[in-house]
């Protein structure tokens, strides 16, 4: 007599199965839901520093000042820089991107985060001079969401 043989999983097994996944799933979704928040931060920080460099080196380069202010296409009179970072040489220092003045770059910020700048002098924005220093303006940027402060870069100028 031939007996085929058919292997298969019983209902148990496959219920075991689905039990320990669903347990690995409740401890990894929560874990990497905070991985891909911090990543999302780390590249909000990257890019401030990145435009603030540029600048910088623009500065240096081209021997003239270089302004960072908050804005798109114009830039804001807020401290809140939520929309985008404009890098523009600003020849006049009224760090403002009038006509006539050469844009040199526009960085968007992550929907869910923005850059609080305040400093001393209580400018809304930032100029670096030809030889890389800024016109004594220490401050600091705090990376905000959700209206909470998660991380602070400070200029001091030493």
């Amino acid at each position: 007599m031939n007996s085929i043989y058919i292997r298969a999983f019983t209902l148990i097994e496959l219920l075991v199965t689905v039990a320990v996944l669903s347990v690995l799933l409740g401890i990894a979704i929560p874990n990497f839901r905070s991985l891909v928040e911090r990543h999302h931060r780390s590249t909000a920080s990257l890019d401030l520093l990145e435009a603030l460099n540029h600048a910088r080196g623009l500065a240096v380069t081209r021997r003239e000042r270089i302004s960072l202010c908050a804005g798109i296409d114009i830039c804001n009179a807020s401290a809140d820089w939520e929309d985008g970072i404009i890098i523009f040489s600003d020849p006049n220092q009224n760090g403002t991107l009038d006509a006539g003045e050469q844009l040199h770059r526009v960085t968007t910020l992550p929907d869910e985060y923005h850059w609080n700048w305040s400093n001393f002098r209580s400018r809304t924005f930032m100029t670096y001079k030809a030889n890389g220093t800024t016109d004594s303006l220490n401050g600091t940027y705090t990376l905000c969401s959700r209206g909470e402060a998660i991380q602070q870069l400070v200029i001091n100028i030493t």
